[in-house]
């Protein structure tokens, strides 16, 4: 009979053990643009750049995402620029790619308790721009 209880106590810990086991966290997809049409450009070649530095100070949160949009504009690069002429330099730089979060207000009282609201606002701004250059370096054209 003493077996039994051993055996009983045992299954159950067990089972409340397995219970308490923390779910795998599961890595987001990666961000991609290759399902798109490329962008042709009369250049010989491509570069992608990045001027702006994600921040790692408050209100910036850029690097808590798991692609951040500096990373994700870069990726729209590669993805969609190609380089289809015989001579020159396209340069898709990204400039500026904030993301900053600000603290919503919560409603107080009884209807606050009783309400699901947002905690925290989150702006992101990008900005890039796409030079073409001649072979001496020279701004031909470009868009931002």
């Amino acid at each position: 009979m003493a077996m039994a209880r051993y055996v009983t106590l045992a299954i159950f810990l067990a089972a409340i053990g397995g219970g308490c086991a923390s779910p795998v966290a599961e890595r987001p997809p990666d961000v991609t643009f290759a399902h798109l049409p490329p962008i042709s450009l009369q250049v010989r070649t491509i570069e992608v750049v990045s001027v702006y530095q994600d921040a790692t100070t408050p209100p910036n949160v850029e690097t808590r995402f798991a692609s951040p949009p500096s990373s994700v504009m870069q990726r729209w690069a590669h993805d969609r620029l190609r380089a289809t002429g015989i001579s020159g330099i396209g340069r898709f730089s990204v400039m500026n790619a904030p993301v900053t979060e600000e603290a919503l207000p919560k409603k107080q009282g009884f209807q606050g308790a009783f309400t699901v609201e947002p905690e925290y606002r989150y702006t992101i701004t990008v900005d890039g721009q796409l030079e073409i250059l001649d072979e001496g370096g020279q701004r031909v054209s470009f868009a931002s």
